[in-house]
């Protein structure tokens, strides 16, 4: 289906934002991608992974910390629900969901405005063991 949607032609940029897209979707998904991209990627590939791993445990973290002030309030009852505290933890769930979302896309549209790189994605994974001259 992907050979024929991009003629083969799996380019740098075109993995660099698959990356950044599996990283904004879901954890599993990067875990899969970028490590994929970590074992059998350049260098470039593997600095894009880290980059993308380190924002994503970062809104991972936020959104458990917000995930868990929101647990804990609920302790409390009904009163909690028409506290400030309420309002202060939905507020920031909605402030943090924004900037991840907004976080992403500009790095997504950031690495499809690069460059081209003329090399494909069958001349990434080239078997270098040979030393051919």
């Amino acid at each position: 289906m992907f050979d024929r949607l991009f003629n083969g032609k799996w380019t740098r940029k075109l993995i660099n934002v698959l990356i950044w897209v599996s990283g904004y979707l879901n954890f599993v998904a990067f875990v899969i991608v970028g490590g994929f991209a970590v074992v059998k990627g350049d260098d470039e590939q593997k600095l894009v992974a880290k980059k993308v791993f380190v924002i994503t445990l970062i809104f991972l973290a936020l959104n458990g910390i917000m995930s868990f002030l929101g647990s804990t309030g609920a302790w409390f009852g009904n009163q909690y629900y028409s506290s400030w505290f309420y309002d202060f933890q939905v507020s920031m769930t909605r402030i943090i969901n924004m900037a991840e979302t907004i976080t992403f896309a500009t790095f997504i549209i950031l690495e499809l405005l690069k460059k081209e790189d003329p090399l494909t994605a069958e001349d990434i994974y080239v078997d270098h063991s040979r030393n051919e001259l």
